[in-house]
């Protein structure tokens, strides 16, 4: 079967009717609203800069070795078992956000 701009989402491979109702949500109806749909914000981490180089509130991608993660005490408690480990092995990681403070930026550097 032919897909055309005014086709029913419902003619999509994969779209049951959990994700129908979903796209329905958003106002997608037909191919062409699923093409034309755009997210309400879209974030770029691909600037990734030398954690020394980065400023409070800075929104970047990291990238480096972890080599010792120190828990701290939390005003949210939290029964996550990573949260137990002090010393996991050393693995390259990517970790994107904004840049929370100075005494951050000092204990990566």
């Amino acid at each position: 079967m032919a897909l055309h701009l005014s086709s029913s989402i419902t003619a999509l491979f994969g779209i049951g009717p959990v994700t129908l109702k979903d796209l329905k949500s958003l106002g997608i109806r037909t191919v062409k609203d699923l093409l034309f749909y755009f997210p309400f914000r879209y974030d770029d981490f691909s600037y990734s800069p030398k954690i020394s180089a980065l400023r409070h509130q800075d929104i970047a991608t990291v990238v480096g070795t972890m080599s010792v993660i120190k828990a701290r005490p939390s005003a949210r408690r939290t029964r996550e078992p990573w949260t137990k480990s002090a010393s996991p092995r050393p693995r390259r990681s990517s970790i994107a956000g904004r840049s929370a403070g100075s005494s951050f930026l000092k204990t990566m550097a």
